[in-house]
């Protein structure tokens, strides 16, 4: 009994580890790619408005970028959503009907079945 809870515990530790591994990897993941985003759009301010790095200004240009970016994520996850919402909806006003009929018992019974 003892071994069996020695072994649980040292079980639990090593998936805790592998399950906070997976996570820190996946924040990593995520700080990276919008370090790469801010980068893109500072690229964007000095190359499309000709501002400069390091000043106000390029950091109202980042800003308002985000703004836009996050707003247009926004809209399409709205459209998206309203086109499954609209799938879905056409599915559950959908009805089927089925007629079965046959002839005979037991195992040798023959049925047919049709829906429309």
């Amino acid at each position: 009994m003892r071994n069996a809870l020695v072994v649980g515990i040292v079980g639990l530790s090593l998936l805790a580890g592998c399950s906070e591994e997976y996570y820190a990897e996946q924040r990593a993941a995520a700080a990276a790619a919008r370090t790469a985003q801010l980068n893109e759009f500072a690229d964007k301010c000095v190359l499309d408005y000709g501002i400069k790095r390091g000043t106000p200004e390029m950091s109202l240009c980042k800003q308002r970028l985000d703004v836009e970016a996050t707003r247009q994520r926004q809209a399409n996850a709205k459209a998206l959503a309203d086109a499954f919402g609209g799938l879905a909806d056409a599915m559950s006003t959908t009805s089927t009907t089925c007629n079965t009929s046959g002839y005979g018992s037991g195992y040798g019974y023959n049925s047919t079945t049709t829906c429309y």
